[in-house]
């Protein structure tokens, strides 16, 4: 019933889209100048307009961080269309991202770079969110759907790219200082400045809480610099590194019988903890061949990161005892970039052609309190080339096709006295093809269609507490994807999107808890995914911005043991709406809500556990500017919802549904001040 209703919803939708489309056309004067929208990187691979790419591309800019509420770049993400986000503990480190109906398996399908620079493990780790300073992102490029063209693997549902700013303009330095609910304490001090010829940016940070729960807390630091050089026109050099380091608490999920316990605050493993350091460095040179409009350019780059990480969880059943589990996962990268622009006739054609270069080692050390002690090392490489052209044709029809093939290996070199040592060689294609037709100068409709896939994770291919260790079953994932959409700025002060795709997933990877005390790996046999996106923002006047942002998407399994049911941790209905009131120049103030509906836990493939209810969260910030000075104060959850983002099941908890409850009513306080 829900499902018809919906569909009803999505045609009034389109019914309106062709009325606008229509009325639109007649009124259109092509003369007018227009914004075209957000220069992007991510989508195409150099810099265009939003409005030039065939896809739903975002942007999340600085002043819209500002605005929000955020603490984490999860945080801003949950306003956007076709974006779900989970999260255990809301610190950060354990958020997952969602584009399109993923669901647990999403830190594996959606690939998260910063300045171009890959975070996903090879693990099934996924990203930590809370390595990436908020304060330190300029913008955020958001493509929904497969970018595995560009970027190969981890991109089979979309691509968050995150940009981190760079100096300009006079010197100055800066200090911010956080308190709030949970014992919340954050300092940060920057600098940034620059020259034609230099430009240079950094920040230091620490940001410590107790957490919304017991043993819930984190305490982080984070030290981050970039520095640009433009000797002359045609070159550049862009230099960037970070350290991060934190300690944080793991609270285990809870079930009812815990909550009436213990409370929704309370946990069940008091004292098992994490810990992370990690750095990286990257290099960056840019040549300039040409000035024309298109250009064409040469770029590099190449990267290193080293990452540690320690964890220690206890157990009271079998008599009790403790696991320490620590990892070293080294990383190294590498790109070539070269863009060929060049115009002939009324067309003009921007050619990309690249190739990447992926390493990584993870070095794990496993002891426990019964004397079981393991050393592994698994190692991943990854070697990628691709073309991809766009041709635009008369200004107004942008035809884009791109491939790419890629080679994979995988080894395992188990350390201990069973001396186990094993091999794997995949290798993959991605295919993309789009058309764009600009109806007026501030209206088009698209088509995309592309063909992704996945590499296993390395924990996906081998476990080292099952037998046999090696899952030689396990295949790699494809996935078709077919979109159309249009895009209209065409009514002042109105911007609208919209758009509808369906994603067929094959051979996607899970983990089957009902197998073996830890489950193991396996591939689904055929999933489906179709929905839709809308997008509206609105500038009423000066004073007043209204924004809406609706996701319906009906993710279920077509084929084998759980035909017919829906994927779980995948909402059907999100809701994201919010009012931006600036009544003084020096004055802001941001209200808005998301709805999230029914869906079902993680691991319920059978339909057979209590669905997780929906929850409506509202949020409300004020920040005040006076020259140099900027204060805020804001509060998250003001109606006090009590609901868990993230819930759980197993065939190893009986009949239990495991919970992760969400904060109730919270606040922050902020000032900053620049010099």
């Amino acid at each position: 019933m829900l499902e018809k209703e919906m569909k009803k919803v999505i045609a009034v939708v389109l019914v309106m889209s062709g009325f606008l489309f229509c009325a639109d056309s007649f009124a259109a004067d092509g003369k007018e100048k227009v914004n075209l929208g957000e220069i992007v990187v991510t989508s195409s691979g150099h810099e265009e307009s939003t409005f030039d790419y065939p896809g739903n591309v975002t942007v999340i800019t600085s002043e819209e961080i500002a605005k929000s509420n955020a603490n984490f770049v999860p945080d801003i993400l949950r306003r956007e269309p076709g974006i779900h986000v989970f999260d255990q503990t809301h610190t950060g480190k354990t958020a997952i991202v969602d584009i399109r109906g993923f669901g647990d398996t999403a830190n594996r399908n959606v690939l998260v770079m910063v300045d171009g620079r890959r975070l996903n493990e090879i693990d099934n780790s996924g990203v930590d969110w809370a390595q990436i300073p908020l304060e330190s992102v300029e913008r955020i490029e958001i493509l929904r759907g497969a970018g595995s063209v560009l970027y190969g693997d981890n991109a089979s549902a979309g691509v968050i790219n995150i940009i981190t700013k760079k100096g300009a303009g006079k010197p100055t330095i800066g200090y911010d200082y956080e308190t709030g609910s949970y014992r919340l304490n954050k300092h940060l001090a920057s600098f940034q400045g620059g020259t034609p010829f230099l430009q240079y940016a950094g920040l230091g940070k620490f940001q410590e809480t107790d957490g919304y729960r017991l043993n819930g807390y984190f305490q982080g630091y984070d030290y981050d610099g970039n520095v640009t050089f433009n000797p002359t026109d045609y070159f550049s050099f862009n230099l960037s590194g970070a350290y991060h380091k934190d300690w944080s608490g793991m609270p285990a999920g809870l079930s009812r019988t815990d909550i009436d316990r213990i409370g929704r605050r309370g946990s069940t493993t008091p004292i098992d903890w994490a810990k992370t350091e990690t750095g990286y460095f990257k290099i960056s040179p840019v040549i300039q061949l040409t000035k024309n409009n298109p250009d064409s350019s040469l770029s590099l780059d190449f990267w290193k990161r080293k990452r540690r990480s320690t964890s220690e969880t206890h157990w009271t059943d079998w008599g009790g005892g403790f696991a320490r589990d620590s990892m070293q996962i080294n990383s190294i990268g590498g790109t070539i970039k070269y863009l060929i622009g060049y115009d002939f006739g009324p067309v003009s054609n921007e050619l990309v052609l690249g190739n990447d270069l992926f390493r990584a080692s993870n070095r794990i050390l496993s002891v426990d309190s019964m004397g079981t002690y393991l050393q592994l090392e698994i190692r991943k490489e990854t070697f990628g080339i691709y073309a991809s052209d766009k041709l635009t044709i008369l200004e107004n029809l942008i035809l884009n096709g791109g491939c790419r093939y890629e080679w994979a290996k995988y080894v395992f070199d188990e350390q201990d006295v069973s001396d186990d040592y094993k091999l794997r060689e995949p290798d993959e294609k991605a295919v993309e093809l789009g058309i764009e037709y600009k109806y007026t100068p501030k209206g088009a409709l698209y088509g995309r269609f592309s063909r992704s896939y996945r590499f296993p994770a390395t924990d996906e291919f081998f476990s080292r507490w099952t037998t046999p260790k090696l899952n030689a079953d396990i295949k790699q994932q494809q996935a078709e994807t077919w979109e159309v959409g249009i895009k209209k700025d065409t009514i002042k002060y109105f911007k609208t999107k919209l758009n509808i795709f369906i994603i067929d997933v094959y051979n996607e990877i899970y983990l089957d808890p009902s197998v073996g005390g830890l489950g193991s790996n396996k591939n689904y046999d055929h999933l489906r995914r179709k929905g839709a996106e809308l997008s509206i923002n609105s500038d009423v006047n000066k004073y007043i911005n209204l924004y809406l942002a609706y996701t319906y998407i009906n993710a279920y399994f077509v084929d084998g043991k759980f035909s017919g049911n829906r994927v779980p941790m995948v909402p059907a209905n999100k809701v994201s709406w919010g009012i931006v009131l600036t009544p003084f120049d020096f004055m802001d103030i941001h209200f808005w809500s998301d709805y999230v509906g029914i869906q079902r836990a993680i691991n319920d493939e059978y339909a057979t556990r209590p669905k997780v209810k929906d929850y409506t969260v509202c949020n409300i910030k004020a920040s005040f500017k006076c020259k140099g000075w900027e204060t805020f104060f804001g509060i998250n959850n003001i109606f006090n919802e009590k609901y868990s983002e993230y819930v759980t099941s197993s065939a190893n908890n009986g009949p239990n549904v495991l919970y992760y409850p969400a904060p109730e009513t919270n606040y922050r306080f902020g000032v900053s001040c620049k010099f």
